[in-house]
């Protein structure tokens, strides 16, 4: 089992080695919100980190929802392997800017 500091940890080093930056994202008085902010290319996506064998709590799924309505790009990663599936997306998506 895959533990959320791993994954998490795993995903900032693996955003920088392709040219991004990944932050911890926390919004005061919006609970659910993403963990990580990630900029890359000039786009801004958010990534929800949870270990293998966690689950997305009701207020995280409605966020992500809202989000998503207005157009936010939003990855929800439970493994290193999530990571590098969501870095080939993003690199696929991205590459032209």
């Amino acid at each position: 089992m895959e533990l959320e500091r791993d994954v998490e940890n795993y995903l900032k080093r693996q955003v920088k080695l392709h040219g991004g930056l990944a932050y911890k994202f926390v919004s005061p008085g919006q609970r659910g919100v993403p963990d990580q902010l990630i900029l890359y290319k000039g786009q801004t996506l958010f990534a929800e980190i949870k270990k293998s064998d966690g689950e997305l709590q009701a207020t995280q799924k409605a966020q992500i929802r809202k989000m998503q309505r207005y157009g936010a790009s939003i990855f929800v990663l439970w493994s290193k392997h999530d990571v590098d599936e969501m870095i080939k997306k993003m690199r696929r998506l991205y590459k032209g800017r």
